[in-house]
């Protein structure tokens, strides 16, 4: 009955709050009463759309700041909250329907990328969305950044005497979405990560050894953006 408390952490903006960021606001309709709010960030001569997948507490306050030096690289970057983040109403309720939300914004993002190579970036719980995205489009290049093998199996090793799978709502199988993914793939992971272990970065490499990885030497969860490695990886990838 918690668990959506458990693994979402929302946190709210009043309507009218004006962001520090130089990005336009966006609003996508994907049900009559429901709009979710992004921040549209241009670069002056793009090489590519980054539609941007956050992780899963604050709202894009805190988040808008991923996509300034995806910029600085040349990227436009487009990043959502979710529901009930930000400015974005409604609540999260299950996997379907945060799946479907995921696909409106690849196609808002899609239609207005114009002739630009898409790219779909996801970190943490927006893994899930990268990869439920991946395996069904073709897309320009798919990163992903401390990624589960599944949520469920971090559920599962949270909570090792309880029967989760009979009672999770959010398995988020990234795993079994990236078997269908051809896009060109690179995953990021901090080796000392303490919330989605290192363990889950081995797992995939043995399962997609025709992906691109990046470790990151002593990186944690939250603070691979402090290492150099990260970006001269990252930066090598974008510019292939």
């Amino acid at each position: 009955l918690m668990q959506s408390s458990m693994i979402f952490f929302p946190q709210k903006t009043p309507s009218n709050h004006t962001y520090k960021y130089n990005a336009e606001e966006v609003y996508l309709k994907v049900q009559d009463d429901v709009m979710l709010h992004g921040l549209s960030f241009k670069a002056p001569t793009p090489k590519a759309q980054i539609l941007y997948f956050h992780g899963n507490a604050g709202n894009l306050e805190s988040w808008g700041g991923v996509c300034e030096p995806l910029v600085a690289l040349g990227h436009n970057c487009l990043i959502f909250d979710y529901r009930s983040y930000g400015k974005s109403n409604s609540t999260i309720k299950n996997q379907t329907q945060w799946f479907n939300d995921a696909e409106f914004m690849y196609q808002y993002t899609k239609q207005n990328a114009g002739d630009l190579p898409l790219i779909v970036y996801g970190r943490s719980i927006g893994t899930s969305s990268a990869s439920y995205l991946a395996g069904k489009h073709q897309f320009h290049k798919l990163i992903l950044e401390a990624s589960p093998v599944s949520f469920l199996s971090l559920a599962q090793q949270s909570f090792p005497f309880i029967p989760v799978k009979l009672l999770f709502k959010f398995p988020f199988n990234n795993a079994q979405h990236l078997e269908n993914n051809q896009n060109t793939t690179l995953l990021i992971h901090g080796t000392k990560d303490s919330v989605v272990f290192f363990n889950n970065f081995i797992r995939l490499k043995t399962k997609f050894p025709n992906f691109k990885f990046l470790s990151i030497d002593g990186g944690g969860h939250n603070n691979l953006q402090d290492f150099g490695t990260y970006w001269d990886g990252l930066t090598t990838f974008l510019n292939k």
